[in-house]
């Protein structure tokens, strides 16, 4: 690997806009909410929640217009549908942080791929073959954290290493198929649901460990860029740092707001990405869009482009939608559907039927 702590600033290539297409995916959530509406036409709040318009800004548009064209076409299915997933959404991205744990689905979706043999049949056989991983992943790295240059790394996983464990997949598997495509779906939970993925070099990358730390809970994400290199033996990621948000995962908003404007209290609407958290060794900041190479003499020891591609949807999902901030027993709290009505809700419905 490179030597990355020195005072030359890391090559930077553009950034997209943080959330891209922003009309046309306010249009495609602001149907799904009209679903809900319809058979709730006495509640003041939304039955979408901020876990599922997080996923409609990150997920993309052409599965997320073929997701919203299946659902108007019978509203009675399209409900049960919001329904289903709404549930799971929150789930899916608890199991993805590191607060996660199993919790029961409303869908019951069987593993996408096999599962492979435990690698270890005892917890100390286990361990040891984490640790070995782990020595591997850093010597691959050159004993630096890849992004600060700073010496003792941490091996951070890509893919949470509790929730490979746990197999802790149900609630995952069925929005990655829905709102990804099944193609894109299958793809990844071929990766993640294999131990031989999750438990090896693939899934790891050495950080220092405060930046393991932001990565776990999503303050910044890494966007694959090449998959390879020339000599087969590299692979290159973006770093974007992420947004905080006012959104709690199962926060469901006033029907009466656009969704253009539940957006822009967020913060969301405009382009920008983040700001820097986090220096290199040398003082050099840490930016949007710097590339970084990492190396491997044999590419199999590479970071997966997949659980790359995975972790960069999924922690910005988890960004908007404030998973990273919630106590674990968050999830367990029931949604009080017979909540009054606040004061600017029926403001705004007032508004709304005048108009």
């Amino acid at each position: 690997m490179d030597t990355v702590a020195s005072d030359i600033s890391p090559a930077e290539e553009p950034v997209t806009d943080y959330i891209t297409e922003i009309d046309v995916r306010c249009e495609l959530f602001t149907k799904f909410r009209a679903i809900a509406q319809q058979f709730e036409p006495n509640s003041w709040r939304d039955h979408a929640n901020a876990t599922m318009l997080a996923m409609f800004m990150v997920a993309p548009v052409h599965q997320l217009q073929i997701f919203v064209g299946s659902c108007e076409t019978t509203f009675q299915q399209g409900y049960s549908m919001l329904l289903a997933i709404n549930t799971a959404g929150p789930l899916a991205i608890r199991a993805f942080v590191p607060k996660g744990r199993p919790n029961a689905s409303r869908f019951d979706t069987p593993l996408l791929a096999p599962p492979s043999q435990t690698l270890g049949t005892s917890a100390e056989e286990k361990r040891d073959r984490d640790a070995e991983v782990a020595q591997l992943v850093k010597a691959r790295d050159g004993h630096r954290c890849v992004f600060s240059g700073l010496t003792d790394p941490c091996s951070a996983h890509i893919f949470p290493h509790a929730t490979s464990q746990t197999r802790d997949f149900q609630n995952l598997n069925p929005l990655l198929l829905h709102l990804w495509g099944e193609e894109q779906g299958k793809v990844w939970a071929q990766q993640y649901q294999l131990l031989t993925e999750t438990e090896a070099t693939q899934n790891g990358i050495s950080m220092n460990h405060q930046i393991h730390h932001w990565f776990d809970n999503a303050k910044f994400a890494l966007k694959p860029l090449k998959p390879l290199g020339q000599d087969n033996n590299s692979i290159v990621v973006q770093w974007h740092w992420l947004k905080p948000t006012i959104f709690k995962p199962k926060d469901r908003t006033c029907r009466y707001d656009s969704t253009a404007t539940i957006l822009e209290r967020a913060g969301l609407t405009d382009k920008n990405w983040g700001t820097c958290l986090a220096h290199r060794e040398s003082g050099i900041p840490i930016r949007n869009g710097q590339i970084f190479t990492i190396r491997a003499e044999n590419p199999e020891d590479l970071p997966s482009w997949d659980l790359l591609e995975l972790s960069w949807n999924l922690l910005r999902v988890a960004a908007i939608c404030g998973a990273a901030d919630v106590p674990d027993d968050y999830y367990d709290e029931s949604d009080d559907d017979d909540e009054e009505w606040p004061e600017h809700a029926v403001i705004a419905a007032i508004t709304a039927r005048q108009a």
